[in-house]
């Protein structure tokens, strides 16, 4: 096995910086209280960004296994282009001449982008 030197030197850098950010944080517990519930100082927006994120790695981690396991390795690549699709969505639309409106509003007069307001899920 041929490990790469540049690799190996990103790796331990990597390690290095975990496990120094580690130690920080560690050293500004002063009690159990204020390790596991950050003295009471976490507002509800950030609990649930915390929640959402946990969420949101849990469903990355099952939903690409998934993919992989009923796609083969083609199932990979959702894992890694839905992730860069998204927001290069969101700079296109947010570019466009008529960003106040919805991307389907143009769709046609039946659209149901035309009968109410959308709001962008870039936003």
């Amino acid at each position: 096995m041929n490990i790469s030197p540049t690799a190996a030197v990103i790796f331990l850098l990597l390690v290095a910086v975990t496990l120094g950010i580690t130690y920080w944080a560690g050293k500004r517990n002063k009690s159990v209280s204020s390790h596991l519930v950050a003295s009471g100082h976490i507002s509800g927006r950030q609990n649930g960004v915390a929640i959402a994120g946990d969420f949101i790695s849990a469903a990355t981690f099952l939903g690409t296994t998934g993919a992989i396991a009923l796609g083969g390795f083609n199932g990979f690549y959702y894992a890694v282009y839905i992730p860069i699709a998204w927001p290069s969505r969101c700079v296109t639309w947010a570019s466009s001449p008529s960003a106040t409106s919805s991307p389907l509003a143009s769709a046609g007069s039946t659209s149901v982008a035309r009968s109410r307001p959308r709001r962008s899920s870039c936003r």
